[in-house]
């Protein structure tokens, strides 16, 4: 029953409720679509900003099975530098992601031709470290920041 109520009826399925009040008796058959369907419908159709925060209310924010929260396709994940994915960089803070690209352990070819973007990469996290933001880290998303942060 509290699949039917939540997912709703599957498609070849009729549902059946009776259904009584001091004023009416009725009864209801067909298909049910659900309230996570209807709250989906509600969310994504609405131009009203108290739906969605209602809505919102019955949402929670769930890491992905497969890529555990990194929003990132497994073979981006699989490319390692220094015993570290882009995603575990994304996650150290700026300070310590300065100090990651410092101390690089490349080989000369390899430093050739990751000069130049290291470079650049180190000069921006210099400039979030030098706005004091050195305590953030890449991975966080844009509405987790304040005003300020932002």
């Amino acid at each position: 029953m509290r699949r039917i109520i939540l997912h709703g009826t599957l498609a070849k399925d009729n549902f059946q409720i009776n259904y009584q009040s001091k004023n009416f008796k009725g009864e209801f058959r067909g298909k049910f679509k659900g309230i996570i369907k209807n709250l989906e419908k509600r969310y994504s159709q609405t131009r009203s900003s108290y739906i969605r925060e209602w809505v919102e209310k019955f949402m929670a924010i769930q890491n992905c099975n497969k890529c555990k929260g990194s929003r990132l396709k497994a073979t981006h994940t699989s490319v390692y530098i220094n015993d570290c994915n882009i995603h575990e960089v994304g996650n150290l803070s700026i300070v310590e992601a300065i100090n990651f690209f410092n101390n690089l352990s490349l080989t000369k070819n390899q430093k050739t031709i990751s000069d130049g973007i290291i470079k650049e990469i180190v000069n921006r996290l210099i400039f979030l470290e030098n706005v004091g933001l050195d305590y953030l880290n890449l991975n966080r998303t844009a509405t987790t920041l304040s005003g300020g942060e932002s």
